[in-house]
């Protein structure tokens, strides 16, 4: 004899049940409302390299010996610095518009140059150019520190900063 229709249907139903539930799940956990992109969190702290003092790097980049070089003379310094790192570009970019107002520096403007995004800063006394892109394994930052060319800081005065 063959098992009544009944006890079928009633074992599939709790897996019925179970998918039903799985798919409300899911489509709330993907609709709107109150949730937060990994773009609108804060930045995480600024950590300070000896390199780069008074430029904050995002902490978890280190730097790329071979590929970075630093000058000091007569309380001025030249630098290119390339760092590695896992935070995306995105995220590089929100960290530097946050935390460089803090050293003292004003954003001038910002550009994308072939998958490059450049930030250009300026202080009293220094230019800094911030440039992200993505590389292979991690994220890609080369950071560079000049002296502000000589009746560049009367020129900065005039100009006004850019709003990101």
């Amino acid at each position: 004899m063959l098992p009544a229709r009944r006890d079928y249907v009633g074992s599939a139903r709790p897996w019925a049940c179970a998918s039903v539930l799985l798919l409300i799940a899911a489509w709330g956990c993907n609709s709107g409302g109150s949730s937060v992109s990994v773009s609108d969190a804060p930045p995480g702290p600024p950590a300070q390299h000896p390199m780069l003092e008074g430029v904050p790097v995002p902490s978890g980049f280190r730097v790329h010996d071979n590929r970075s070089r630093i000058q000091h003379s007569a309380g001025s310094r030249w630098a290119e610095i390339e760092l590695r790192g896992d935070l995306p570009p995105e995220r590089v970019i929100g960290f530097y518009q946050h935390y460089m107002p803090a050293a003292h520096f004003t954003l001038r403007s910002r550009s994308l140059d072939r998958g490059e995004t450049v930030l250009y800063f300026e202080s009293e006394r220094e230019e800094c150019k911030i440039r992200t892109k993505r590389g292979t394994w991690s994220t890609i930052l080369i950071v560079e520190v000049n002296p502000l060319p000589r009746g560049a800081a009367e020129r900065s005065q005039q100009s006004p900063p850019v709003t990101p």
